[in-house]
């Protein structure tokens, strides 16, 4: 069964820890109802994802 890996990217500046990607908020998550985020025991729909940096096989 194919899965989906994130990685957020952060670095170290003076001022702590900085995101290196913008995020980006899901438009399929539902804020109203938390549980139809969920689609199945170990896979969920996060509220917002990094920008991808890679498209394509």
């Amino acid at each position: 069964m194919p899965r989906d890996i994130t990685v957020i990217l952060e670095r170290k500046s003076d001022i702590g820890w900085q995101l290196v990607l913008s995020m980006i908020r899901n438009d399929y998550f539902n804020s109203e109802r938390p549980q139809e985020n969920w689609l199945n025991s170990s896979m969920y729909i996060n509220e917002y994802y990094p920008k991808p940096i890679y498209i394509g096989i």
